[in-house]
């Protein structure tokens, strides 16, 4: 950069660095942050969030995990808003029990206070890998740090569970829900459920296959 006659500053420098990772350009957008520390410019939050994004673009998990570590070494407070890029890159790529040891490590760091918005990424995470059971022991662990759960919560989960068409364990939630954690389903709820299930009729008549759908649907 000092070649063509830019003048390094950290905003420069994250302006750079977000237009190489939006254009999947990751390892160049490396070079410009060693340019950066050579310089004596100290990547910020916002600095480190770009990358978890560029990463998470290329699903590389491991590349991922290798700069959120050198960022923790580093003493990088990095911020809610990179945390929730880095946990969410993390959840896409099916790492979700990593994003939330990360959580975890982050919240005893202090760097991080989770909010509804953390706990749903990690949840959405769970379910779109077909684990009920660690999604609820999330929200669980979410009621425990003082973060409510509400319909709009359990809806997450259900709508998750929805997306990947597997409505039988999206009812189980409800039933969960209603029964176990005294949370009345409101109408949302039943409409991701009518929606879930319309889904899946749709794509099996799609497939030919409506003369074995039960008359039920």
């Amino acid at each position: 950069m000092r070649e063509v006659g830019v003048k390094l500053n950290l905003v420069t420098c994250n302006t750079v660095i977000g237009g190489l990772c939006g254009a999947r350009r990751v390892e160049e957008a490396n070079a410009v942050l060693e340019e950066m520390k050579e310089q004596g410019l100290a990547p910020d939050g916002y600095t480190c969030s770009i990358l978890f994004d560029g990463y998470s673009r290329l699903r590389d998990s491991d590349a991922l995990v290798g700069f959120f570590e050198e960022t923790m070494e580093n003493g990088i407070q990095i911020g809610g808003y990179a945390c929730s890029v880095l946990l969410n890159g993390l959840c896409k790529d099916g790492k979700v029990s990593v994003a939330e040891g990360f959580l975890k490590q982050l919240m005893e760091k202090k760097y991080l206070v989770p909010t509804a918005v953390i706990y749903n990424t990690i949840i959405d995470g769970y379910c779109r890998i077909w684990d009920r059971s660690s999604a609820l022991e999330t929200v669980k662990l979410m009621e425990i740090n003082g973060v409510k759960a509400s319909c709009i919560m359990y809806n997450s989960i259900i709508s998750g569970f929805c997306k990947v068409n597997n409505t039988a364990e999206a009812e189980a939630v409800v039933r969960e829900m209603e029964f176990e954690r005294g949370v009345a389903p409101n109408v949302e709820i039943y409409y991701t459920l009518i929606d879930g299930h319309a889904q899946i009729f749709q794509e099996m008549r799609e497939k030919g296959a409506e003369r074995h759908l039960s008359p039920m649907l």
